[in-house]
């Protein structure tokens, strides 16, 4: 059924093109960026993302996943903010027509997607509605799709055949592909390896800084305290609740726990081994994007999963610990940027994992496909590594 899905999907996206290019549209002098990935991958592009003001003149018009809006609407380097609900765009017709429907009423000098993977679904059909003079994109991978494709019940021989025809067909809807290397490369190296290809420059990373102050959080703690993140952007990368509730009882500092809405169970599993005295500050889908960076800015330092949290901490100068499993293993951590100040070197993220020979899995796990489950690299994970890495961050501190 599921496979049936995917295929009247692409025959709705075919039939829509056809329909939005039907549509009046009005040239304007302005650029158009898409970049509709999460918050975590958008925190990275930041230090990226500087560059386009610099060499651009035009108007800058940045299309973004909604849950990066809270940052991207107080950066300085655009002049019109639209916001995406990315499932909407991926699942209702009726959100996708109304969005399209206007975006084609603009013709743009450029269209530019800077995402290395690509995912076929949201990111190049966009690009592929949208009415520009020229489209350019990253000539990267498509492990993106690849999840999309996993979701339809494809084996993984099918998901590379089906991946394989997609790219090919989506690479016609760009005027131009910045080339990128083969290699695993770490995201903000991938980023600015991007802007050299696009402006045929020098331009090297660093870890990306908010060009803006982050308004304090209105009931921050008064004495010391560490941030603890136990959501994930899937289950799979959610380290066990017991192992949590160990470390949490470990720590002499207050603690605040932070999460996205609809995580709020897993503290609820975990609350009943935490000692009853510890005292535990639960702000799970609670807070706000600007008032979580405000509350890990503000930390003496934070344990994360592999997740938005473990990219802030070195954004706002806050050591950090990640939970790190194998599927993207050098790609987004560990932090390894081409420039980097001996200060900076303090604040990168410090990786506790457990080396497997299936790393680099690109979420397609060979020893379990349960979504709800936690991943085997994750869950090999031992209390006492994050115990080292939190003296090493003490040491540090003193």
């Amino acid at each position: 059924m599921k496979k049936l899905f995917l295929y009247l999907l692409l025959l709705y996206h075919k039939i829509e093109f056809l329909f939005l290019r039907l549509i009046p549209y009005k040239t304007e002098n302005s650029i158009l960026i898409v970049r509709l990935d999460n918050i975590g991958d958008f925190i990275l592009w930041l230090d990226s993302a500087k560059e386009y003001r610099k060499h651009y003149s035009e108007k800058l018009v940045l299309l973004c996943n909604r849950s990066c809006f809270e940052i991207a609407k107080n950066l300085p380097y655009f002049d019109e903010i639209i916001p995406v609900n990315t499932k909407k765009l991926f699942s209702n017709p009726l959100y996708r027509i109304k969005l399209f429907f206007k975006l084609s009423k603009r013709k743009f000098q450029r269209a530019i997607n800077p995402v290395y993977s690509r995912e076929y679904f949201s990111q190049d059909v966009t690009i592929r509605n949208i009415k520009a003079f020229e489209k350019i994109g990253f000539d990267g991978n498509y492990t993106n799709t690849s999840s999309v494709l996993k979701g339809a019940e494809l084996d993984s021989k099918k998901i590379e055949s089906k991946n394989k025809k997609l790219k090919s067909k989506a690479n016609k809807f760009y005027s131009r592909l910045i080339l990128a290397q083969p290699e695993i490369t770490m995201e903000l190296n991938r980023n600015s390896e991007f802007i050299r290809g696009l402006f045929h420059n020098e331009f090297q990373s660093q870890i990306p800084i908010l060009p803006f102050e982050i308004p304090k959080y209105k009931d921050l703690p008064k004495e010391d305290y560490v941030v603890i993140f136990l959501g994930a952007s899937s289950l799979n990368r959610v380290w066990e609740r017991e192992k949590y509730a160990f470390i949490i009882n470990s720590l002499k500092e207050d603690v605040i726990i932070c999460g996205g809405k609809g995580e709020e169970y897993i503290f609820q599993e975990i609350e009943g081994d935490v000692d009853k005295d510890k005292k535990i500050l639960n702000l799970i889908g609670q807070t706000s994007m600007l008032e979580l960076i405000s509350l890990i800015s503000n930390a003496k330092y934070l344990i994360s999963n592999d997740t938005s949290a473990s990219h802030i901490s070195p954004l706002v100068k806050i050591p950090s610990i990640v939970i790190l499993p194998g599927n993207y293993y050098g790609r987004f951590h560990p932090y390894t940027p081409e420039i980097i100040s001996e200060e900076d070197r303090n604040y990168i993220p410090k990786v506790a994992n457990c080396f497997m020979s299936c790393y680099n899995c690109f979420n397609i796990c060979i020893h379990s496909n349960d979504k709800s489950k936690t991943w085997l690299c994750v869950s090999n994970i031992r209390v006492e590594q994050v115990l080292e890495k939190i003296d090493e961050i003490k040491k540090e501190l003193a």
